[in-house]
């Protein structure tokens, strides 16, 4: 195996992981004159807002580099960089052409989603086998822990071709939540990570983070909610019951952070209930659909009333990030409306649990927040919990955030900073597997027998970590040999379930969701050939079966060609996890 260029960021949320992705960009630009000319391929959180927020923070690239330096690479964008929404604009410039290598930018910037990941490794793959001017490519992902057990983007097997690459020269993830990161596995380029040394970038001076919090946890009971799914019902009632208790939360001045669930429906309703408490709110909603800020226009706030606009009418501002922080955009959207004494509140869901900096020193940090959930995963949950936490303690404006959630949200909030910063205190520049990322679960002391058995919950709360999965390292000439194989790998007496037998030929049962056609549909002419094997060998494992517990392979029949009849002439390719 080559050597591994894969390297992990790992801090507390709101700690500065983008900016230490910026000056590692910077750094390695610097060395352009001495070891040549570097490209830089960012993927951001998927979603336009995300990939603007980024963007916007590397102005100072192109005052150095030029306009040309940074190319933003999306369906949709306004800006002041070079934009290129088809994937053919970007192959252009690996012409072996000295005018288009001029045009060549330094930093490509593009969402993670499946189409941008890969247009951008497929791009990669052309430059390395091109003359350009480009020598080194760095290639670095925001938030991977998000899109690493992703079967569709097949992320883990294309870091692995990029880092095969003699034209890549690092890889970088940055997340502070990465316990998915690492396989499951005991052995194999995800087994152990290397984490980026950032000894003496980190420090916690005005920081805010768990410690600066004022938790409130409260157990209430009700039922469901007509037309919801039992969590969101959990999370509304939750909600509910909270600002009834605890009215002060939508104070004049107030900031509030109330995360709902997944549905935009848990949105619209929690915004409606909250306008019928205050119809004086000012509510920010960010979803895949609604990013705009919502308020009523009030006799008593003579600002907002004119002749266009009457008593009552709700105004609605699309959020539109052209430059800057979405914090910023939103705090300039209520300085110009003239709604600073309104309580400010954010709904929201998946759009505003990674990535977004939602408060700014202009508008303040967030007084109260609301979590409530009873079921929800660690990394999910620390996401959120980190839009109310950053580097703000010495604003004008600071207050301290008091924090209404279930035991569960609290407790995962605590653990989960102290494994991050576990990670960036005490690991640095070292070569780790994830029991090192879980060593506080181990270590924290509680005061009850129920704390501790949350914590041993709780340390298996996380989304599913992939095995990692191994190709043979030849084509294998009989079934006997692969049961033999198979029975030395696994230390298991191995029975290798039966192919699908066509006019004589081979099938995979397994390869139902490639064949897109049931059994009975299947004809001889559907068999694996090694053209066909070669296009799905790198996303294999989305069809490994596991034949037992102990056991996880794929065994594939694959012939020479189509035109190839001889039926006996096959071999067979195998794929397993140890």
């Amino acid at each position: 195996m080559n050597y591994n260029k894969f390297n992990l960021c790992v801090l507390p949320t709101q700690m500065g992981k983008t900016f230490v992705m910026i000056n590692r960009i910077k750094e390695n630009l610097i060395n352009d004159a001495v070891k040549g000319r570097s490209l830089h391929i960012v993927f951001t959180m998927n979603t336009l807002l995300n990939n603007k927020q980024f963007s916007n923070r590397l102005e100072r690239f192109n005052e150095t580099y030029g306009n040309n330096a940074i190319c933003v690479f999306a369906s949709i964008y306004k800006g002041p960089y070079k934009h290129i929404n088809k994937v053919d604009k970007l192959l252009e410039f690996i012409k072996e052409d000295e005018d288009v290598n001029k045009n060549m930018p330094r930093i490509i910037i593009a969402c993670s989603n499946k189409t941008r990941f890969s247009n951008c490794f497929d791009f990669v793959h052309k430059l390395s086998g091109v003359n350009s001017v480009v020598n080194r490519v760095f290639i670095y992902f925001d938030e991977l822990h998000k899109y690493i057990s992703n079967s569709k983007y097949n992320i883990r097997a294309q870091i692995e071709n990029m880092n095969n690459l003699s034209i890549v020269s690092g890889l970088y993830g940055m997340t502070a939540s990465p316990n998915n990161i690492w396989s499951s596995n005991n052995v194999g380029f995800w087994s152990k990570i290397k984490i980026i040394n950032i000894a003496e970038q980190y420090q916690e001076n005005n920081y805010i983070g768990v410690n600066d919090i004022e938790f409130t946890c409260d157990r209430y009971s009700y039922g469901t909610i007509e037309g919801f799914k039992e969590n969101e019902s959990f999370t509304i009632n939750f909600i509910i019951k909270t600002l009834e208790k605890y009215p002060n939360i939508l104070c004049d001045n107030s900031r509030v952070f109330i995360p709902v669930n997944t549905r935009r429906k848990t949105h619209n309703y929690v915004r409606e209930h909250i306008f019928g408490i205050r119809k004086d709110c000012v509510i920010i909603t960010i979803n895949g659909v609604d990013k705009n800020i919502k308020y009523k226009a009030l006799s008593e706030y003579d600002n907002v009333c004119c002749e266009e606009i009457c008593e009552g009418d709700e105004i609605s501002i699309p959020l539109i990030l052209n430059k800057g922080e979405l914090g910023d955009l939103i705090a300039d959207h209520i300085d110009a409306n003239k709604l600073h004494n309104r309580p400010v509140i954010f709904i929201g869901f998946n759009c505003v649990g990674m990535g977004q900096t939602l408060v700014t020193e202009k508008l303040g940090n967030f007084t109260s927040a609301i979590f409530g959930y009873n079921n929800i995963l660690n990394d999910k949950m620390y996401q959120l919990f980190g839009r109310i936490t950053g580097r703000f303690k010495n604003w004008k404006k600071y207050e301290r955030t008091s924090v209404y959630c279930t035991v569960l949200c609290k407790h995962i909030s605590c653990i989960m900073e102290k494994c991050a910063k576990n990670i960036a205190i005490n690991h640095n520049d070292k070569v780790l597997e994830n029991t090192k990322y879980l060593e506080p679960f181990n270590e924290i002391k509680v005061s009850n027998a129920e704390d501790k058995l949350e914590l041993k919950r709780l340390k298996k709360n996380f989304g599913i970590m992939d095995c990692e999965y191994f190709e043979w390292k030849k084509p294998i000439n009989t079934i006997e040999d692969a049961r033999k194989i198979l029975t030395s790998i696994f230390n298991y007496n191995i029975v290798l379930d039966e192919f699908l037998n066509i006019d004589g030929y081979y099938l995979s049962k397994h390869l139902k969701k490639y064949y897109k056609k049931s059994h009975s549909e299947l004809s001889a002419g559907d068999r694996l050939t090694i053209d066909r094997y070669e296009k799905i060998r790198t996303s294999i494992i989305t069809y490994i079966s596991g034949e037992c517990k102990k056991c996880k392979y794929i065994l594939l029949p694959v012939y020479k060609s189509l035109d190839d009849e001889c039926k006996a002439d096959v071999k067979y390719y195998l794929f397993y996890s140890i």
